[in-house]
This record gives structure tokens, C-alpha cells and sequence, in this order.
């Protein structure tokens, strides 16, 4: 039997209603007035209304380019609470909570960030694209010795050797970042190999082989 009219600083907002909800800072109040007799109404005290200033977080590309982070306008990480990671602006929980990442894939990533005061900041796309991989060492020129295939795949290579082996060959994966995820040993005597890395993340890697302190390499995408 009751009709509420808003007011913020003493001015109609033309909002009705027992309840409103607002992001504009100010004086609220509400006047009740009686359907039945609307000379008959009471204004309710005066509440004040504030709101925080949010302060703009952006994602940045480390100078090395291996890595993203984030960030306030003063080059700091204070007052971030938490954030949720982007990926194509699909919600990527793979890469986790923490406030830099190594991505292992190229592509559209962006952040939703929680402050200290539980607002919510949505920061700008960032293109980010993979360094090539560096290895050291001799790379042999003579890479058609082997080959590997399907290329790109799910994540199982098979490896094929022109001649059979004739010492036992060490082998090394490296992902995007030049850090070795999987190791394993070709036994001499065999031609035809398999490499099973499926378990890792799209992207690019390079898989060396090692034999006999002569470094033959070649790279490898998981789609």
C-alpha cells in the first residue's frame, strides 16, 4: 500500500521501489507516501552513499617477452587480491592464480582482477606471442637424418632415423622458455621411436638429440 520515491541530494531520481542499488555517490533518501492518500507521506533520514576509487591494473609483457604480469599505474602489485586469467576471452584456469605467467601458447591473453576492496577490474587484451626457443650448444646442419611426424600433432611424435642407431642417444624436449620438461634415452640397435609429450600444453617445443657430443635438433607443435 506503499509508493517510494527516491531522491539523491534532495533531487527526484525517478526510481521506485523498497530498495534501489547505485555506483553514484551522494545524499539518499526516500519518501513513502500512501496509495490511498497521497497527502499523506514521510521522508526517511539521509544516508550517505560513497564509493572507491578503483584503481587501473594493466597486463604488461616482462622485457625478456617470456612472461606476463600485473600491475598498478605505479609499477606495483599491491592491493591485488586475486585474479582469474583470460585466454581467447575464454576464462583459462590452467594458468593459474598467481600474478605472473609464462604462457606456452600464442595468443589473446587478458586478467580479471579483485582489489583489496572486492571490486572487480577487467584489464585491456594483450597479444602475447612465444620466443623462439633457445638451446645451446652445436646445432647440426645435418637434421635430415631423421625425421618426425605427424608434425604438428596431439602431442605423440614419432621419430624415424635414416640408418639404425649405433650408440644409445640421449634426447631433450624444451618448451617456449628454453626449460627442458622430458628426457629420455633412444637405445641404439632401433630406427623408430616414439616421443610422448601430450600432457603438456599447446604450443611450440624443440626436441634435441644428443649423440656422441653432436647436437641434431628440430621443433615440434602440440595443437
Amino acid at each position: 500500500g506503499i509508493t517510494y520515491q527516491w531522491f539523491r541530494n534532495g533531487r527526484n531520481i525517478r526510481q521506485t521501489g523498497s530498495s534501489i542499488t547505485t555506483s553514484v555517490i551522494g545524499f539518499y533518501s526516500v519518501r513513502a507516501v500512501a496509495n490511498d492518500n497521497s497527502t499523506c507521506f514521510v521522508f526517511s533520514n539521509e544516508v550517505e552513499i560513497n564509493r572507491f576509487e578503483v584503481e587501473t591494473v594493466y597486463l604488461r609483457i616482462s622485457e625478456d617477452k617470456k612472461s606476463l604480469f600485473l600491475e598498478n599505474a605505479a609499477g606495483s602489485q599491491d592491493g591485488i587480491a586475486s585474479v582469474e586469467w583470460y585466454f581467447e576471452n575464454e576464462v583459462a584456469t590452467n594458468l593459474g592464480t598467481e600474478l605472473q605467467i609464462t604462457p606456452t601458447e600464442a595468443g589473446n591473453y587478458s586478467a580479471r582482477v579483485t582489489n583489496q576492496n572486492g571490486c572487480l577490474i577487467k584489464t585491456r587484451t594483450v597479444y602475447f606471442s612465444i620466443p623462439k626457443p633457445v638451446v645451446t650448444g652445436e646445432e647440426d646442419l645435418k637434421a635430415d637424418l631423421f625425421k618426425i611426424y605427424p608434425n604438428p600433432s596431439k602431442g605423440i611424435f614419432n621419430v624415424h632415423f635414416t640408418t639404425v642407431l649405433m650408440e644409445n642417444t640421449q634426447v631433450s624436449i624444451f618448451d617456449a622458455t628454453g626449460k627442458i620438461i622430458n628426457q629420455q634415452i633412444f637405445e641404439k640397435g632401433n630406427q623408430e621411436f616414439t616421443i610422448d609429450i601430450q600432457k603438456f600444453a599447446k604450443g611450440m617445443y624443440l626436441i634435441r638429440f644428443n649423440q656422441n657430443n653432436t647436437v641434431y635438433s628440430k621443433s615440434v607443435v602440440i595443437e
